[in-house]
């Protein structure tokens, strides 16, 4: 597979907001699911956006999921089966949409997938304090994307179901952020299915071009 950079110039989670703006664009997007981030800067939630602004507020890093988006995503289809949308998730969210999709008969062929490495996330009683103490869900975010490098938050920290995880890269998705084993300050990868979606969304023009080797 061929991956492509993204210079993120200290800030990764701003970085990711402006590479799905420019996914939207080129995928002309109905709407897209992925975590956004409340108004009072407190509180994270899978949510479903249909205006690219309001990627400002999403944060697809925040180390919290309290549902799983496949549901949301399920529900889209059903009631919006001709429209073109995308969802951005972690590998556990990938791994129960597989099973919706097998179960339920869910048509997803008009979604655009987009996985990102899972740096794993708080038990949802230890969230809310963590937040307190950083000041929000995006000072929250940066601190544990720093741990990337060395593969995410620290094991004892972990919620229990991520401490089981032994999958926490997304497979079978049409693009991918990678951020793990990255020094996410200066970059983070975009892994597509294939050459023909990088084509096709234009990667050579929406990324910092083709991912140094020391990078992948």
């Amino acid at each position: 597979m061929t991956a492509w950079n993204i210079k993120t110039n200290d800030q990764p989670l701003a970085a990711s907001r402006q590479f799905l703006k420019s996914v939207w664009a080129e995928a002309k997007l109905n709407g897209m699911v992925l975590p956004v981030q409340q108004s009072d800067q407190f509180g994270i939630r899978s949510g479903f956006i249909e205006i690219p602004d309001d990627l400002n507020t999403a944060n697809p890093f925040a180390p919290l999921t309290l549902v799983n988006a496949g549901r949301l995503v399920a529900d889209i289809s059903r009631e919006r089966p001709g429209e073109r949308f995308a969802a951005v998730m972690r590998a556990c969210e990938l791994r129960g949409l597989s099973e919706l999709v097998k179960n339920e008969s869910i048509n997803i062929s008009n979604w655009l997938i987009i996985g990102v490495d899972c740096l794993a996330c708080f038990p949802a009683s230890d969230f809310e304090w963590r937040v307190q103490k950083a000041g929000g869900v995006e000072p929250l975010t940066d601190l544990v994307i720093r741990n990337a490098r060395q593969g995410g938050i620290s094991l004892s920290r972990f919620r229990l179901s991520c401490q089981m995880c032994s999958k926490p890269e997304p497979i079978q998705v049409d693009l991918c952020l990678g951020l793990l084993g990255l020094p996410v300050k200066e970059a983070m990868l975009v892994i597509p299915k294939n050459d023909l979606i990088a084509e096709r969304f234009h990667l050579s023009e929406i990324t910092d071009g083709l991912a140094p080797s020391q990078l992948v």
